[in-house]
């Protein structure tokens, strides 16, 4: 059984659940490959996309040169991703939109990694997976993580977004007409989505609703994540030591749908001079709050992240939407309890001796839940334990083991 991981990047949440489901295939004496657009790890049977660039015939190749440089003079664009990228920089006014596409000018479908495999599993790929000719020309058993919510949509990948910026719903609704009639040719995919909510909104699609389907939500890597003593890490992260910390993780803590501007109304709230946030992520927050807050930046290193949430009381994802969020899972890992939004995955990883998970989306149900949290006492052994027991990387691989031996029959 040979299979193949395709994913835009090898970083970022989607990016390390590819990277962590392969190693623990290989630990497993599977056989993984994985291919990547951005490969920034050097990790074993990684592999870097690299297109071979085809010349024009002659005379056509004499004179393109010239035709490409005029043609981008004059903004007339030359293929159909730099027509749809074009049209998507008119329509959006300069306003940063997190917006990808399913078309690209990269032929994945002739690649040897895709020939030679026997099963293909994607996970993220915007702007890197080109759906009218990958489905088009492979025919091959494909199990297909989903990671948010784009591939039920044309370029958006949360509902969230869409509603917050109307523009663009034309151009949404073309390219989901796209990906609708090349998947049409496709009958060979497997939908696995990440929590309950997740396959409840998968099978409701109209496109999705005959398709196979399962549930397997992400591993924690618990051998990086795991606790690192309290005081230490204070120290090493510069944190004070007398204080209850409060743990915020975004990639970008500019991200409306994380909920940081939620989160530090809430604390401004409860009026405590005892609490401090611990914000990781690009950006800054000052002049957002006057709530005492300690940024961390972005960390990329796994055993530093291990340390921010080992210095933390409580770590806390006010997510208005998430698929099956890593964060939370990583600081159970490390013994923490968590307060989240009741979005996606939520009902499955918190219960009540491992943290809260709010009634609703609110600032108040928020705040609550941090005060309820902080006057809970929590069993951080438990909660390590509980989180490996049910979502360790040996489990999840078996799930996956098990539906690459169902596809394959």
């Amino acid at each position: 059984m040979k299979v193949l991981h395709i994913s835009t990047g090898d970083s970022g949440g989607a990016g390390l659940c590819c990277i962590r489901l392969h190693k623990g295939l290989l630990a497993n004496g599977r056989e993984s490959k994985v291919l990547v657009l951005n490969k920034t790890l050097n990790e074993p049977e990684l592999y870097r996309f690299e297109q071979k660039s085809e010349k024009p015939p002659f005379p056509i190749s004499f004179v393109w040169p010239y035709l490409a440089l005029t043609a981008r003079k004059f903004g007339i664009p030359l293929s159909r991703v730099e027509r749809y990228r074009d049209r998507l920089n008119k329509l959006r006014e300069g306003r940063q939109v997190f917006f990808t596409l399913p078309v690209s000018d990269l032929d994945l479908a002739g690649h040897p990694l895709v020939r030679e495999t026997d099963i293909i599993h994607l996970h993220w790929v915007a702007d890197f997976l080109d759906y009218p000719s990958f489905f088009a020309k492979v025919n091959k058993p494909i199990v297909w993580t989903v990671h948010d919510e784009n591939l039920y949509m044309g370029g958006w990948h949360y509902r969230r977004a869409r509603e917050e910026y109307p523009l663009l719903d034309e151009l949404d609704d073309e390219l989901a007409s796209i990906k609708q009639r090349s998947l049409a040719r496709q009958r060979k995919v497997t939908i696995v989505s990440l929590s309950r909510m997740m396959r409840e909104f998968a099978v409701s699609h109209r496109s999705f609703t005959d398709r196979e389907h399962r549930v397997i939500h992400n591993p924690v890597d618990h051998m990086t994540f795991r606790p690192v003593d309290k005081f230490f890490s204070r120290e090493l992260l510069g944190l004070p030591k007398d204080k209850k910390i409060l743990c915020f993780v975004s990639f970008g803590l500019w991200d409306t749908r994380k909920g940081l501007k939620e989160l530090l109304v809430a604390l401004k709230s409860l009026r405590r001079p005892d609490i401090v946030l611990c914000a990781v992520g690009a950006g800054d927050v000052k002049g957002i709050s006057d709530q005492e807050t300690f940024s961390l930046g972005l960390v990329r290193d796994e055993r530093l992240m291990a340390a921010a949430y080992s210095a933390a009381d409580l770590f806390v994802m006010p997510s208005f939407q998430e698929a099956f969020a890593q964060a939370p899972l990583e600081a159970m890992a490390c013994g923490v309890p968590v307060v989240a939004f009741p979005c996606s995955g939520t009902e499955e990883l918190i219960n009540e001796r491992n943290g809260i998970r709010t009634v609703d989306f609110t600032v108040e149900s928020l705040r609550e839940g941090i005060a309820k949290a902080l006057n809970t006492k929590y069993d951080p052994e438990w909660i390590r334990n509980d989180v490996i027991e049910r979502f360790g990387i040996e489990k999840i691989v078996s799930q996956y083991v098990d539906v690459y031996q169902q596809v394959l029959t």
